[in-house]
């Protein structure tokens, strides 16, 4: 009998028993120079998992079908994202909780300027950080919207600025107030975290000039700026008011990393932005969960890998897209499975997968790619081919040397909003439409990928 090297994907499942179990399985041996060696007698044909914890690193990870190098970038991208997941702001950790303000502002809405001290125009100013994408102006070059995903013909939409659009800033201010142009625009306020109301303050749909009055009361009795976030849906904005005496001006050290999503619907919280705003879409509430800030601008309704969109918002496949969510230089990238891909074949579907994902990670090398499986919030009995085009993006991902989450079986029973049966979770989760996810469904689906995330992610990284 000799020693012989073990390489790619047993060595990976020999130290991921190792770490799990603390012991070298039998027949093996490994060694400690700069990095692990693994070595197997000759005698020795295969590696069979004895620790269902070890096994589940590699769930995905199909034995023979990656190479070594895909292997070796699946488990780089896991210790990074336990480096990104250490390092979530406080702040946006603490609004994940929903927590109403004990002593919220009161809000109202006008015609006319309240507060003239300062008036800052949002258009250019360095005070506040948009923190949900990227700003562009009007087409009459009044009013700063976030631009909507890239069409078809390559051009941006920016006639439906419904997307996500939040700022953030610091403020030692009894009050200020913001002009907008209002089409029933939704607007939340955070204050150091917290929502000022359960819900939403709406505008009229004036399609006309309103300013709306954010009023404390008062400062702050310790005499410390508060930290300000403003969300808005169907948000126009020209500027921000305050006090002659105020002062307004960046968060510091405000570092959240950035997670881009690129995905269909349920990306842009369709029904969500229906039911209460965008504020409460999945991925809004994902982010919140790590820490993170979020970018949902390239999530285009209708779409997925291979489903396109057609009418008036015409939009390409995720590849059309890819180029946009590299230029952001994102921390970390969520590549949500779209239930719009029932129109391609397992085989296109994985081929289309792994271009975008190969293409992802060679733009962005330092930033980590998570694909999802199908998330579909339907009822079970719409579901009938989420498994095999799940498979298919997992063998994508894993080919492709990026995470891969599983999302099987998170949504159950025939039952939707509004005719609801009694026999599964789709009763709360499943809109009306029978094929979105509720605020609530958003907010469990978020909840999930959180946990499936960090699960992944603590499996691959033990590994070493």
């Amino acid at each position: 009998m000799a020693w012989v090297p073990v390489t790619g994907t047993e060595a990976a499942k020999v130290l991921a028993f190792v770490k799990a179990n603390e012991r070298v399985p039998e027949g093996y041996n490994v060694k400690y120079d700069r990095d692990p060696v693994v070595q197997k007698l000759d005698t020795v044909t295969g590696f069979d998992f004895r620790d269902p914890e070890a096994e589940a690193a590699f769930r995905y990870v199909p034995e023979g079908s990656v190479t070594r190098a895909a292997l070796d970038a699946s488990v780089a991208a896991a210790l990074a994202a336990s480096r990104l997941l250490a390092a979530g702001d406080p702040v946006y950790r603490k609004a994940a909780s929903n927590a109403v303000m004990a002593s919220p502002p009161t809000i109202t809405q006008g015609t006319t300027a309240t507060i003239s001290g300062q008036v800052i125009d949002l258009r250019s100013t360095t005070k506040v950080r948009w923190v949900s994408g990227v700003t562009t102006s009007a087409p009459d070059g009044n009013w700063i919207i976030s631009r909507g995903p890239r069409k078809a013909d390559g051009s941006f939409d920016l006639a439906t600025p419904e997307y996500y659009q939040s700022f953030e800033f610091m403020a030692d201010c009894a009050a200020f107030e913001l002009r907008i142009l209002a089409f029933t625009t939704k607007v939340v306020v955070l204050v150091d975290g917290e929502r000022h109301a359960a819900t939403q303050t709406e505008t009229d749909n004036s399609g006309a000039s309103r300013y709306v009055k954010v009023d404390f009361g008062g400062r702050r009795s310790d005499g410390m700026a508060r930290r300000i976030q403003v969300t808005l849906t169907s948000g126009y904005l020209r500027s921000l008011a305050v006090g002659a005496t105020d002062s307004v001006y960046p968060v510091a050290d405000a570092t959240a990393p950035l997670l881009a999503i690129l995905g269909d619907s349920y990306g842009t919280a369709y029904a969500s932005r229906a039911m209460t705003s965008v504020y409460d879409g999945y991925p809004q509430q994902l982010a919140r969960l790590l820490g993170f800030r979020v970018n949902t601008q390239n999530c285009a309704g209708g779409t997925g890998y291979v489903a396109t969109s057609a009418g008036g918002g015409a939009y390409g496949g995720y590849l059309t897209r890819v180029s946009d969510v590299v230029s952001l230089n994102p921390d970390m990238v969520l590549v949500q499975g779209s239930i719009n891909d029932y129109v391609a074949t397992p085989s296109a579907l994985e081929a289309t997968a792994r271009n975008v994902l190969e293409t992802l990670r060679a733009g962005l090398p330092k930033a980590v790619i998570v694909a999802t499986g199908v998330l579909d919030a339907s009822p079970t009995s719409q579901q009938g081919g989420d498994a095999v085009r799940s498979a298919a993006i997992a063998s994508a991902a894993a080919s492709a040397g990026v995470l891969y989450l599983d999302t099987a079986g998170w949504v159950t029973g025939t039952g939707k909003a509004g005719a609801t049966t009694g026999d599964g979770n789709a009763d709360v989760y499943t809109y009306s439409d029978g094929s979105h996810p509720t605020v609530a469904g958003g907010y469990y689906l978020a909840a999930r990928l959180a946990g499936e995330l960090r699960n992944r992610v603590m499996a691959l990284a033990s590994v070493l």
